[in-house]
């Protein structure tokens, strides 16, 4: 970088800006200096002031080809994580929606259901007639 660039962006570092307005093909940005008084000549010459007589702050248009590159680059990505947080949060009431249709219910057992089942798994043992698994309390020692 030459010096006189980097003079330029040092003029431009506290620059915000607050929005984008596209007429046709031509497309200007509205650059926020606050209340700086130290302003860039690019900004003199090819740009229009904003007159807001109850504001203190110097805000100009300026078209595209002037703004630096890295000022259109993070107001760009603003504007488009505000837009994908604004479809999330018009997509969040659908969403809940779906969430809170209820799932079909399994039937539940009862305690004697559980119990008794419980009972048949533990009490399988060999049988020493028909030499097969059997619950226990059929089984034979012969």
């Amino acid at each position: 970088m030459t010096k006189e660039t980097q003079k330029i962006a040092r003029l431009f570092k506290k620059v915000i800006i607050r929005r984008k307005r596209i007429e046709g093909t031509h497309v200007e940005y509205l650059l926020d200096f606050g209340k700086r008084e130290n302003i860039p000549p690019v900004i003199s010459k090819h740009g229009t002031k904003l007159e807001e007589p109850s504001s203190e702050r110097n805000r100009y248009w300026l078209s595209e080809g002037h703004v630096p590159l890295n000022l259109l680059k993070a107001y760009e990505a603003k504007t488009f994580a505000r837009l994908l947080k604004k479809k999330e949060t018009d997509e969040l009431p659908k969403k809940t929606k779906k969430m809170r249709v209820p799932k079909p219910e399994m039937p539940r057992k009862t305690g004697f259901d559980y119990l008794f089942e419980k009972a048949e798994k533990r009490s399988t043992m060999f049988c020493g007639h028909c030499h097969k698994e059997v619950i226990a309390r059929y089984v034979t020692d012969d």
